[in-house]
């Protein structure tokens, strides 16, 4: 009997670890189901003279409501969350603005953007994904 139930247990922990996937659009899945899960999306800003934003899809897959619990955000970047509880099967949007007059020097750069989330499942558990997202250009 212990063994059927631990064989259980192992084979729910693996369905729960596929949930969380990167989307074409750069965004992340986030299934709710493990507890850290780090995923890289990169965009490219191309050269920059001016401030530019580009938006991250964030997509709940879950059945429980996610909250952004934090950003951190390097200097010269600034973001916007348009949607902060993002219900179940829907998206939130982050809107990151990147500007140039604050970086120290001209060139390349490439800067991590570390988006927590958190859920409060049914039975009590709180679940926190931490992904990260990249971002690089060039500043002229």
């Amino acid at each position: 009997m212990k063994r059927i139930a631990f064989l259980l247990a192992i084979l729910f922990a693996i369905t729960l670890g596929a949930n969380a996937q990167i989307d074409e659009e750069g965004g992340q899945f986030f299934g709710g189901s493990r507890s850290i899960s780090k995923a890289y999306s990169v965009f490219d800003f191309g050269t920059i003279q001016s401030p530019v934003t580009h938006e991250f899809i964030i997509r709940n897959t879950s059945p429980n409501p996610m909250v952004i619990a934090s950003i951190d955000m390097p200097a010269g970047v600034s973001v916007t969350v348009l949607s902060k509880t993002i219900k179940p099967m829907n998206e939130g949007k982050i809107i990151v603005t990147v500007d140039p007059k604050y970086f120290p020097k001209k060139g390349a750069f490439e800067l991590p953007l570390i988006v927590t989330t958190k859920q409060n499942l049914h039975n009590g558990q709180i679940i926190k994904t931490t992904s990260v997202y990249k971002i690089k250009g060039v500043v002229k």
